[in-house]
């Protein structure tokens, strides 16, 4: 992984089931540190089609793009 001060760092990759408002989706995962909060990442954001509304601090549903 690249961080934002542009430094690399390796952790391990897997897949999870994850629950959001109800909706189970299996999705890609980065393990962190055991003192590590979690986070939502971009991955996981795209498949429950959600997007963050900073202003009012929540997610709120996006259109997906049919390819």
């Amino acid at each position: 992984m690249r961080l934002a001060n542009g430094a690399t760092h390796t952790q391990k990759l897997g897949r999870a089931v994850v629950e959001i408002d109800g909706l189970e989706e299996i999705t890609f995962v980065i393990f962190g540190e055991p003192e590590s909060p979690p986070v939502i990442g971009a991955v996981t954001l795209e498949t429950f089609l959600l997007g963050i509304d900073s202003a009012g601090q929540r997610l709120v549903p996006v259109a997906g793009w049919r390819v």
